[in-house]
């Protein structure tokens, strides 16, 4: 089945928040799914209904049929709940972290609030005042596409308005009363983003000087990352003396391709602390298990909850010191750290 070029896919959890883009864009119905339509713009329009299942099954389907086109963002754009009061309902906003309720995981956009993706509507001011603690904006859906997306190795932003809070009396009563206007105004900061963006890789200010210095050298990979960091450490207010300081630190007799590593490094775990953290507790939790004989891995993006064991065999009675040795390892401490305890 032949697909229609894209560049942009807009995802939305109901009608009625997609209700203003239906209206500006010549959408046609497109025969992989239902809920689906394109237009001649070069945009894809999807439903994904609530929740976190149709998310991951829906955008999934999408991405299979198009993952031979090598440019494609997805815009997820809806309403979203208020789980602090300083929020006014009306408001919009992009996403910076997007968290998932007893999800380890979290995932980085570009954006100004963060938000978690909930298993269950927040009904309840006691269910929202415990969301509170991770993100001020709670939705259904989000958390579900970003994981798709990356699986995809496709970027992904996130545009919320925000519909209520939790304990708010008639919320869905209140939600489709606003819907037409709050797809407007959605339409409206869609509109202003996809014009402020240029087809090409986005032009940051180097504000280190070294993308073109001898002592550091990097890939186009790495460029792009780098380039991605220094976006995400501007929106997030750190100052540039900092920076400065970390790249500083780095040992100036390092060969530059591991001089530009270890700052990339550096600048990740200062945007995710406790992942830092719980790869320094993985990294003391198998130190006293390993020899020269012995050699455990974890997964440094603590994606996966599998280990790689390497092993060297020498004769029958060290052989059976290392069954012993693999027996003894914390295996259970090591999945407890995966779900986020620090101590175990």
């Amino acid at each position: 089945m032949s697909t229609t070029e894209l560049s942009q896919l807009l995802c939305f959890a109901h009608r009625g928040e997609a209700s203003a883009f239906f209206k500006a864009y010549d959408f046609k119905a497109s025969a992989l799914h239902p809920d689906f339509w394109t237009c001649d713009q070069g945009l894809g329009l999807l439903l994904t209904g609530e929740g976190l299942g149709k998310a991951f099954s829906k955008l999934g389907l999408i991405l299979g049929a198009y993952h031979q086109q090598p440019r494609l963002e997805i815009f997820n754009l809806g309403v979203a709940g208020a789980l602090r009061e300083n929020l006014e309902v009306g408001s919009v906003h992009k996403v910076r972290t997007v968290y998932g309720e007893e999800e380890f995981h979290s995932f980085e956009l570009i954006g100004d609030l963060d938000l978690i993706t909930a298993k269950k509507r927040v009904l309840s001011p006691e269910q929202g005042h415990f969301l509170s603690a991770f993100a001020p904006l709670v939705d259904r859906e989000l958390w579900g596409l970003c994981s798709v997306a990356r699986e995809a190795k496709r970027p992904i932003a996130a545009i919320k308005i925000i519909s209520d809070r939790p304990g708010a009396d008639e919320i869905c009563t209140i939600t489709k009363e606003n819907s037409k206007e709050w797809s407007e105004k959605l339409l409206e900061a869609f509109q202003k983003e996809s014009q402020s963006e240029t087809p090409e890789e986005p032009s940051m200010i180097d504000i280190l000087g070294i993308l073109d210095h001898s002592a550091w050298h990097f890939t186009t990979t790495q460029k792009r990352q780098y380039e991605n960091y220094l976006q995400k450490w501007q929106l997030r207010d750190f100052s540039q003396t900092e920076l400065q300081n970390i790249a500083g630190e780095i040992d100036p007799k390092l060969k530059p391709k591991l001089r530009t590593q270890k700052l990339l490094t550096l600048m990740q775990e200062r945007f995710s602390p406790l992942e830092t953290r719980l790869r320094a507790n993985l990294e003391q939790l198998f130190e006293p298990h390993q020899n020269s004989d012995l050699q455990v891995r974890f997964d440094q993006s603590l994606e996966s909850q599998s280990l790689d064991v390497n092993l060297k065999i020498h004769g029958a009675k060290q052989f059976q010191e290392l069954q012993t040795a693999l027996q003894s390892l914390p295996l259970k401490n090591f999945w407890s750290v995966l779900q986020g305890e620090e101590d175990v």
